[in-house]
């Protein structure tokens, strides 16, 4: 197993992946943000579940965000008590591309990945791509569709769920993101 992080891809099933699109438009127009949790597999990081925190930049939810401290310690407990690990953060930008701020880069923990879901300018279009910080530079990651390995993390529900997004943007931002 190639374990060096310059190769690891990040192995992020589909139906995971289209939950965080769905979490990203419910919360239009502030940034939207979570944790990964997975393991390392053979490829990668396997993503294993998503989960929403609350975002809790102070007065800034449009340009930033912040994971709620107590939640992500939250789920850092569920993770290893089901015998995974959080492998990453993801956050949206909701009126910007997928590409980390140096705001983004600055807060990056080395080795960890960092997907973010893009909304070019409220075009309509939107896009998905993963980030990782190695020796201090944010490099682009491969990502890649995975079969769904669900696992149960003991949590209350609101970690799994977001508010509907209004018709009028769900019908706005829906097209589907190309896989690579």
């Amino acid at each position: 197993m190639d374990t060096s992080l310059e190769n690891r891809a990040l192995l992020l099933p589909r139906a995971l992946a289209r939950r965080l699109e769905g979490w990203a438009i419910a919360a239009l127009p502030a940034e939207a943000c979570g944790l990964l949790v997975g393991e390392p597999c053979a490829r990668g990081v396997l993503v294993r579940a998503v989960v929403t925190l609350t975002n809790a930049a102070p007065g800034r939810c449009e340009d930033l965000f912040e994971l709620d401290p107590l939640e992500h310690l939250a789920v850092e407990e569920a993770a290893a008590a089901a015998g995974v690990a959080v492998v990453g953060v993801w956050h949206s930008h909701p009126d910007s591309g997928a590409v980390p701020s140096a705001v983004d880069r600055s807060r990056a923990w080395e080795g960890w990945s960092y997907p973010i879901v893009g909304f070019a300018a409220h075009s309509g279009r939107r896009e998905l791509r993963s980030w990782r910080v190695l020796a201090g530079v944010a490099r682009e990651e491969t990502h890649h569709d995975a079969p769904l390995a669900p696992i149960a993390l003991d949590l209350h529900p609101r970690f799994f769920e977001a508010a509907p997004a209004p018709a009028d943007l769900a019908r706005h931002f829906l097209p589907a993101v190309p896989q690579r």
